[in-house]
Order: structure tokens, then sequence, then C-alpha cells
């Protein structure tokens, strides 16, 4: 069974990084502890290292691009295993984003990342950034139209309360 390769939360505050460089190519066998990725958070570049021992098989994400706390960027496992882009979020309910459910007012923690059931049912994932200007700004949001872009569109961003803000 593949063991997932995920962006770790660096510090409190630390919602999303910057890939720097992959240090292990597509499909390369590595071991376990050997730094395979390089990311940059606000502050410093930390290398994070393989679980587990196996064939890489990095997801679609790029060099240079920005990518949330608790991702999946890719799978260690089989050589003919690949990686799949269904993958959300990493379960732990003790580090992932705070949920908001439109309209009800209930704020939970998710144990597992925004799905397609999200969309379906109206859930609306925001982050503890975003939803802490949220109440810093007195913005309602049950009511406010802000458009969520991160998690494929059902999670709001602190760069989306900002944008409803300069938009307001």
């Amino acid at each position: 069974m593949a063991v997932e390769v995920y962006i770790p939360k660096f510090g409190q505050t630390v919602e999303e990084v910057k890939i720097v460089q992959w240090l292990a190519e597509d499909g390369a066998a590595v071991k376990k502890g050997q730094e395979i990725l390089e990311i940059e958070t606000d502050k410093t570049t930390f290398a994070v290292e393989a679980e587990a021992a196996g064939a890489l098989h990095r997801g679609p994400y790029a060099v240079g691009q920005t990518v949330p706390v608790l991702e999946v960027v890719a799978i260690i496992g089989a050589p003919d295993e690949a990686f799949d882009t269904v993958m959300g979020r990493r379960g732990d309910a003790e580090e992932a984003t705070a949920r908001l459910e439109i309209g009800s007012g209930d704020f939970s923690r998710p144990s597992t990342a925004p799905t397609a059931e999200a969309v379906t049912t109206g859930k609306v994932f925001i982050s503890p950034r975003a939803h802490k200007l949220a109440e810093e700004k007195g913005i309602d949001l049950a009511t406010a139209a802000i458009t969520p872009t991160g998690g494929a569109g059902v999670r709001i961003t602190e760069r989306d309360v900002l944008a409803y803000l300069a938009s307001a």
C-alpha cells in the first residue's frame, strides 16, 4: 500500500507553502528519511523527507507552485503504482482546516478533505485565518457572496476574504 507524502504544517499560521524543488525524480527509488522535496514558507525553507522506502510518484505539483499545508503531493509505493489526483488532504483532525457549513453556523473540524460530496451538499470549508479575518471585519460568512478558490472551489481562504473586501 502506498504511503502519502503531504506538506507538513510548520507552525500555527502557515497555511500554504511554495515548492522550491523536487529532490527526487518521479519514479525514483527513495529510502525512508531521504529528502525528496524542498518547500518554502513565509519565513524559511524546509526539506520534506520520505516516510517510507519505495518508488516516488509525484503529483501534478510543479516547482514554484503554491500548495496548501496537509495537501498530498506524492506517494511512495510500488514501481507500478501511480499518484491518484483525487487524493485529498491528509485526514488529520488536529491539523485540518476549520469547516463552515453555510447557513448553519456550525464550525467543526473535518476528518477528510473537501470532496465531491462537499460540493453536492453545499458545504463550504474555510481556513482559520479566513474565518478570523471575516470576524474582525464583521463579515457574515453565511450570507456574504465570497467565492471560494481553495480546495477545488470548496474552501474559502484568507485571500478570498481579502478579494471580497476589495470588491465591496
